[in-house]
């Protein structure tokens, strides 16, 4: 099992312990309810309603603000401290906003591709998704060429905050993968981000990719 596999299960399973203890905080205002009428504890009914609303509360936004939101937040600028999972939503977030149609692979099981994208010039990329800290090496390169068979998309595409190693580009030249390292990747945040770009950004990469292909 992969690392990137390894870091999803523990971000799932960290989630799913958050909630299952706001839940578990529900049954406080339960046991001061049964305390007052059952064991005539001396509790008054504004202290009870407080208690109540206010644990009521927690649990809503331990679920309204949970990881299907979390991608509403993340900023750029972050994304070195970002784990895998949500460096993957920020690409999702960027890529939405440059005119891209994407899907997400299975969590376990996803054949080195981390989503399935479309892109404005009309090409299907399978893309491996990579939150480095340290340079990129050929094994995700590997992984992306993979997906590409795997998902018979048009081409391969690795994405990364970092920088491929000398062997890592050469091997992704040899193969036809596309590598979006940290300097171009901070100039498609620039574009995204940028809602007066983003429309003539659409239009210069389509008008590109036809002359590319004649």
């Amino acid at each position: 099992m992969s690392r990137s596999y390894r870091k999803r299960g523990h971000y799932r399973k960290r989630d799913q312990r958050l909630r299952e203890n706001a839940l578990g905080l529900l049954l406080i205002p339960g046991f001061l309810w049964f305390g007052k009428y059952r064991l005539h504890l001396t509790l008054t009914f504004p202290v009870l309603i407080e208690v109540t609303v206010f644990i009521v509360g927690l649990v809503s936004a331990a679920f309204l603000l949970g990881p299907g939101s979390v991608h509403k937040r993340l900023k750029p600028n972050q994304m070195d401290q970002m784990s895998g999972e949500d460096f993957e939503r920020l690409l999702q977030q960027t890529l939405k906003k440059t005119g891209w149609k994407l899907r997400t692979t299975s969590k376990t099981g996803d054949f080195g591709g981390d989503l399935i994208g479309h892109s404005p010039w009309g090409v299907s990329y399978a893309i491996q998704a990579k939150r480095w800290k340290d340079k990129v090496g050929v094994s995700a390169v590997q992984q992306a060429y993979a997906a590409q068979a795997h998902y018979h998309t048009d081409r391969a595409l690795v994405i990364t905050n970092s920088w491929l190693t000398k062997p890592a580009r050469q091997h992704a030249g040899v193969l036809g993968v596309e590598v979006w390292e940290r300097p171009r990747l901070e100039r498609e945040f620039a574009k995204a981000f940028s809602t007066r770009h983003a429309t003539r950004h659409i239009d210069s990469e389509k008008q590109s990719h036809q002359e590319q292909s004649t």
